[in-house]
């Protein structure tokens, strides 16, 4: 981490340097009152899972369908093995765990915590995507992408198209399309920035309390 100075609420905080900082972290602020009232801020690193497009290895016919009593997406057909995964909030991207090669999603994702919004799709290659974990991942155990960080999730009701992140694309991003209808926003250093999904069964029901806002 580099030296340098962090203000918070008008106050100024030194932040030492650290040889020892990789990479392969991210920082967060963390801003808290002590035991004695007084204002705590430090900065947090949480390990930084990254992926890259491999053109070498096919989209997957994986896509994703929304399970309405479960508030939870899955994938039709739901492919078999994949023991290691990443997760934001409580979505998990299923891993294979012999090539890293992010399979499908599924995982918990409540509709009416979804905010309509008229979202402009990325371009995306339609092709493999690979994760490198900052560790040796343990089958059965989601690492987090972001910390402890939220990710909000919008929804366009006229194009079907759900996101879970940062609805603007990064510069210099890159979107891969590695399950159908199932896109990834990578920003420069290969960090997730955004998931895209379109499931072909949203209730019409649901679309239209959607668009009614």
């Amino acid at each position: 981490m580099a030296a340098g100075k962090l203000q918070v609420l008008g106050m100024t905080a030194d932040f030492g340097k650290n040889e020892a900082s990789s990479p392969l972290f991210e920082r967060f602020l963390r801003v808290e009152l002590d035991v004695d009232g007084y204002l705590d801020a430090r900065v947090d690193e949480f390990p930084m899972i990254t992926f890259r497009q491999d053109q070498s290895v096919p989209m997957t016919s994986a896509t994703p369908i929304y399970v309405t009593n479960d508030y939870a997406f899955s994938a039709e057909p739901r492919p078999e093995g994949c023991a290691l995964s990443v997760s934001m909030n409580e979505l998990q991207l299923m891993v294979d765990e012999d090539d890293r090669r992010v399979v499908f999603v599924e995982g918990y994702c409540p509709h009416f915590g979804w905010k309509a919004r008229t979202l402009v799709t990325p371009i995306a290659h339609q092709t493999g995507l690979i994760v490198a974990f900052d560790e040796e991942p343990v089958p059965g155990v989601s690492r987090r992408v972001s910390g402890e960080a939220r990710w909000s999730t919008f929804a366009d009701p006229h194009s079907g198209w759900i996101c879970i992140g940062e609805e603007a694309s990064p510069q210099a991003a890159s979107a891969v399309e590695f399950a159908r209808n199932t896109i990834a926003v990578l920003d420069r250093q290969g960090r997730l920035s955004s998931l895209w999904l379109r499931p072909a069964n949203l209730p019409k029901g649901l679309v239209e309390s959607l668009a009614a806002g």
